[in-house]
């Protein structure tokens, strides 16, 4: 398990990269992991964004958005 974890971690690295890299101006951005080779362009923006949540999820470091508060009378 430990190794699929540091794999995963790996993986969600890269794939943090990439965004940024898209998002600050590259055109862009190539992930090399485990032998495979993937190019996003921003176009594909939301796959890179599905793949980090996947990977959190699984890492159960998912967090989701801030929640309003509840109020009861």
């Amino acid at each position: 398990m430990a190794l699929d974890k540091q794999a995963l971690e790996a993986e969600l690295r890269a794939l943090e990269f990439a965004r940024t890299k898209i998002l600050t101006g590259a055109s862009r951005a190539s992930v090399s992991f485990n032998g495979n080779s993937v190019s996003f362009q921003a176009a594909n923006m939301a796959d890179i964004q599905q793949r980090i949540t996947e990977i959190k999820i699984a890492l159960g470091s998912f967090k989701k958005g801030p929640t309003s508060p509840r109020f009861s009378l």
